[in-house]
């Protein structure tokens, strides 16, 4: 059976229900071989944990594949919704996706979207307050 590229465009955690699949970079004009996933293990955490990166690879199902995805807006709700799923996944992330030195993981998204979502809360409840105080 002739091998077949895999392309997403959303930015999603891939986790091997069936089949196998090969990961490659790009090395000196070639494609290299630079990992193998089987059922249950995952590819893409760095493209869908670490906010505003890309995939710096390409993806081949070496056989025949399911693979089921969980898209980075999904994961960045279950963050939100459970700080203690957040936290044990952020726990996980940082011990095995190589992240460098100013590179915003999509936890640190979440916490500055939430610090700006309470800064806009406190301006609009300090503004309301102060348009009470004005008209009495």
């Amino acid at each position: 059976m002739p091998s077949m590229l895999l392309y997403w465009r959303m930015l999603a955690l891939y986790i091997v229900y069936r089949g196998n699949v090969s990961s490659f970079v790009v090395e000196h004009m070639k494609l290299k071989v630079d990992g193998a996933f089987i059922v249950s293990e995952s590819f893409g955490k760095h493209g869908v944990l670490v906010y505003d990166q890309f995939y710096n690879k390409t993806y081949r199902a070496e056989t025949h594949v399911e693979v089921l995805t969980l898209a980075q807006e999904d994961i960045l709700t279950l963050i939100s919704d459970f700080p203690n799923f957040s936290d044990t996944l952020e726990t996980i992330t940082l011990e095995t996706v190589h992240i460098k030195d100013g590179m915003e993981t999509l936890f640190d998204y979440n916490r500055r979207m939430n610090s700006a979502k309470l800064n806009r809360q406190k301006q609009f409840a300090t503004q309301n307050m102060k348009r009470q105080s004005d008209d009495h």
